[in-house]
C-alpha cells in the first residue's frame, strides 16, 4: 500500500509541477510584451539565468543516481560553448 501511495504522490507532484511550468511559460509572453528591451535580449537573460538552476538540478540528479558516470571536462566545455553561442 505504501508503494501505491508513493506512486500517487509522485504523479500528483509531477502534474502540479507541469501545470506550474505551463503557467509560467504562458505568462512570460506578457512580460516580454510590456518590457522596454528587445525580445532577443530577454531570451538571452532567461537562458543565462536558468543555467545555475539547471546546474544545481543536474548535480542533484547525479547524486541521487550515482550509478551514472561522472561528467568530464568535455561536458563543461560544451556548457560554456552554449553560453557563448547565446551571445
Amino acid at each position: 500500500m505504501n508503494a501505491e501511495e508513493n506512486k500517487k504522490n509522485e504523479l500528483f507532484s509531477g502534474i502540479l509541477l507541469l501545470l506550474m511550468g505551463a503557467f509560467m511559460l504562458g505568462g512570460s509572453g506578457i512580460f516580454v510584451k510590456i518590457s522596454e528591451t528587445s525580445p532577443s535580449l530577454i531570451a538571452f537573460y532567461r537562458a543565462l539565468l536558468a543555467l545555475p538552476f539547471l546546474f544545481i538540478w543536474m548535480k542533484y540528479e547525479e547524486r541521487k543516481d550515482s550509478s551514472q558516470s561522472k561528467l568530464d571536462k568535455r561536458y563543461y566545455s560544451l556548457l560554456v560553448l552554449e553560453v557563448f553561442v547565446l551571445l
